[in-house]
């Protein structure tokens, strides 16, 4: 899982970061996906759409470690005690949640230094207010706790503890089409696998969007404006309703949705063949261990 969730990052990254500078606008403007990419290429910044890589491919590796070791501990001993082969949706379900909420807990503040990273919220000049520096994810990480205190690293917590529904829906998803594909091939191919994480991940981004857009908004530092500043999850939501419309709470939700297909695409695909790729040197070292045996 932890390699899959690396190699999976490093793709699909820059869309990732057009994806945040999307979702945390606070003005009017509206700026489409492709204005944005022209604007820094134009700046001939190509290398902000990096920006963050460290912390998101740590991230990454420690968020999908941690969720894969929880997930299958949780799928194992459900199956004990259901003594089913395969897992139903409710059974799907549960073994998510369990591995969702741990997983965010511990990862939160790993994630909130990648979007201040990506958004480019960092040290201003003091002579000039106006330049802003881009600084690193260790650089931030100090700033962060040094201006705001070490618990400010769970901002928007809240919002991301109610986006476990978001791997639940996937994971379910992807169990059961799974399942269904199963019954009518004895064995997934690397595209069946492609495909149905795809899939899988496209029903839960559409459904939790809004809760991602809040999430990005509360983990940013709060201005001196009063609408940028939020109480709360709910305080947040009327505020970006009252000021941006609906449509504020879906900001970049097409390169998000292009971008979380296919890292959940590559993701599935990556940690399969990992597993095989592990499953081989198992069973090769089991293989030299018992001719080992039978040579004593």
């Amino acid at each position: 899982g932890a390699a899959a969730g690396t190699c999976a990052t490093i793709v699909t990254y820059p869309l990732l970061t057009l994806t945040i500078r999307q979702a945390v606008k606070k003005d009017n403007e509206k700026k489409s996906l492709l204005e944005i990419l022209k604007q820094i290429i134009k700046d001939k910044k190509f290398l902000d759409l990096y920006s963050g890589l460290s912390s998101s491919i740590f991230g990454g590796a420690i968020t999908n470690g941690i969720y894969f070791f929880w997930y299958e501990f949780a799928k194992s001993n459900i199956r004990n005690i259901s003594k089913h082969e395969t897992m139903n949706t409710i059974e799907s379900m549960l073994a998510s949640t369990c591995a969702g909420t741990a997983t965010t807990i511990s990862t939160h503040p790993i994630w909130l230094i990648n979007t201040r990273c990506s958004a480019k919220v960092s040290l201003a000049n003091e002579a000039d207010p106006t330049t802003v520096k881009s600084i690193g994810a260790i650089e931030t990480l100090k700033k962060i706790i040094k201006e705001e205190g070490f618990l400010s690293l769970w901002n928007g917590i809240v919002p991301a503890l109610i986006l476990v529904i978001n791997p639940v829906i996937q994971y379910t998803a992807f169990e059961q089409l799974r399942n269904f594909v199963l019954k009518r091939k004895e064995k997934l191919s690397a595209v069946d696998v492609f495909i149905l994480g795809a899939i899988a991940k496209l029903c839960a981004t559409v459904t939790t969007y809004p809760y991602t857009v809040v999430k990005s908004r509360m983990q940013l530092r709060q201005g001196s404006d009063e609408n940028s500043k939020y109480d709360s999850t709910m305080d947040a939501f009327k505020k970006i309703i009252k000021n941006e419309g609906a449509g504020g709470l879906y900001k970049g939700i097409q390169s998000k949705i292009f971008q979380s297909v296919l890292a959940a695409a590559f993701l599935f695909m990556f940690k399969d063949k990992f597993y095989q790729y592990v499953l081989r040197i198992a069973m090769i070292g089991q293989r030299r261990k018992h001719l080992q045996t039978l040579e004593n």
